[in-house]
């Protein structure tokens, strides 16, 4: 694992939490075949993908990735948003959550269903083909 991403983790004083975003990097990991890198100071990223949008701006945003956060550990990347996405569907088989703009918000894994989350990880990749 990069040595950034390591210090971000072993930063993190929760020793649950720690433990929690290390069972979410290996998912991700597995799951999209990307080494976790950080994308600015706060997000681990899993793959990058470039955006266009109709007016002109574009840029470069991480394919999936997470981030600790003090309220919960939040999820990026999964089109939960997009209600003709099969993720949106998904999203209420999860289990204990909170949802913002296109983000999963999940105060500790023992409230969700991992596999549900893993099935979404893989939608979300496939979509993006």
């Amino acid at each position: 694992m990069d040595k950034v991403v390591t210090a971000y983790i072993n930063a993190i004083e929760s020793s649950q939490r720690k433990d929690d975003i290390l069972i979410l990097v290996d998912l991700l990991a597995r799951s999209t075949g990307e080494e976790p890198k950080m994308w600015g100071t706060s997000i681990i990223s899993f793959g990058m993908y470039h955006y266009v949008y109709d007016s002109g701006r574009e840029g470069d945003a991480p394919r999936s990735g997470l981030s600790n956060r003090k309220q919960a550990i939040v999820l990026y990347g999964l089109h939960i948003a997009d209600d003709t996405h099969p993720n949106h569907q998904l999203i209420d088989q999860i289990g204990t959550h909170k949802t913002g703009k296109g983000c999963l918000y999940v105060a500790k894994l023992e409230d969700i269903d991992i596999a549900v989350l893993e099935k979404m990880v893989r939608n979300s990749l496939e979509s993006d083909k």
